[in-house]
């Protein structure tokens, strides 16, 4: 047994206290929990992130070229001791100066080791922070973790709680916390010089398209914390350009310049503009402007590309629209956003990728065929 002290700390009435632990110590007091499996007052905790955080604190993540993060974790998991562990507190003789005093001293003994069955298996719930504290079991610890590496945490620790109080904790852990979204979490990643190689080729061209004065999404795309109404987040629109194989296109073709990819991009979605009649600066209720609708055609990007790329022609407006206009002989449906065995594929994400390149391919037999049927005698 190691006998760990403790901080009390006191809030309206209810006390608990501060520990100072190495939580491969304090993990095999957790219940022997599968994961996955439900629990009355925590979510189930997932193997994949238990590993992830493992890996973590191994030293593995790489936060860029040249950093490799060194696994803190600074925050505290909470926890609630349950029988046979309590809180002891002793009194002992403090100086102050020339003065003697008795202080009130509280601390916990831990189990160093446990063997299956042992009575302390289960002592020690945690209400918030299962999953890093988890990670430090020896079934998922990363084997780049030595035994011997320094480590401590700190933790929140109660040892009478209610069930009532145990849900409030929960809620305010859990419920009441406001998660950070994806696309602030990107823009600070921007902001620290953290996005990688390829994440910052996509940030460059969607920053470009929503401040570029020729571009049609200009002052369209949030970012961080932006609300614009009817607009498109920065997250979806760089997934979409990277997913698309869009950004890759330019790099088949060897266009590097930022403002380069953005012109065209923005003539692509002009065309589209002009053929449906609609537009992305002022949008109404038409799919095109949607977020699902910005996905069909950059995911036909690649193909209409491939085409004005292969017959010579520069990326005009003019000259996308004479390619677009071919997909209803292509596909054989005139308005894909309308017709009814196509628009019900706008409803899901998945749906509307295959539907798009379904069509690019479409699309590529389709002007291969009109190619391979061209008579060079004709008009002689």
């Amino acid at each position: 047994m190691i006998k760990i002290p403790l901080q009390k700390v006191v809030q309206k009435g209810k006390t608990f206290y501060v520990m100072v632990a190495d939580p491969r110590t304090i993990v095999g007091l957790l219940p022997k929990v599968e994961a996955g499996s439900s629990q009355e007052t925590q979510r189930p905790w997932l193997k994949k992130k238990v590993i992830e955080i493992s890996s973590y604190v191994a030293g593995k993540l790489k936060i860029d070229a040249n950093y490799r993060a060194l696994g803190l974790i600074p925050n505290n998991p909470i926890l609630v001791i349950n029988h046979p562990l309590e809180i002891k507190k002793e009194t002992v003789e403090v100086k102050n100066g020339d003065i003697t005093e008795e202080k009130d001293m509280y601390y916990i003994m831990i189990p160093t080791e446990l063997e299956d069955g042992s009575i302390y298996e289960g002592s020690i719930d945690a209400l918030d922070g299962q999953h890093r504290l988890r990670s430090f079991d020896p079934e998922f610890r990363d084997p780049k973790f030595s035994d011997h590496t320094p480590y401590q945490m700190i933790f929140s620790v109660f040892d009478d709680l209610s069930k009532n109080e145990r849900k409030e904790i929960f809620m305010i852990t859990n419920e009441k916390q406001d998660k950070v979204s994806t696309n602030l979490i990107r823009l600070l990643k921007k902001a620290l010089g953290l996005l990688n190689e390829e994440e910052e080729k996509v940030f460059d061209i969607t920053e470009g398209i929503n401040v570029e004065p020729f571009s049609v999404l200009k002052g369209r795309i949030m970012f961080g914390s932006d609300k614009v109404l009817k607009g498109y987040k920065d997250t979806q629109l760089s997934k979409i350009l990277s997913r698309s194989g869009t950004i890759d296109s330019f790099e088949t073709y060897g266009i590097d310049n930022t403002e380069k990819k953005v012109k065209v991009i923005s003539n692509y979605l002009k065309a589209w503009e002009e053929i449906f009649d609609v537009s992305y600066q002022d949008p109404g209720k038409d799919t095109l402007t949607k977020i699902s609708g910005v996905r069909y055609v950059l995911y036909l990007f690649p193909s209409i590309f491939e085409i004005l790329m292969k017959n010579q022609k520069p990326a005009t407006k003019d000259n996308f629209k004479e390619i677009i206009l071919k997909l209803p002989q292509a596909t054989g449906i005139d308005n894909v956003f309308e017709n009814p065995n196509t628009s019900l594929a706008f409803r899901g994400e998945g749906a509307t990728v295959k539907l798009s390149k379904d069509h690019g391919k479409d699309l590529l037999t389709h002007i291969n065929s009109e190619n391979t049927n061209f008579d060079p005698t004709d008009g002689i």
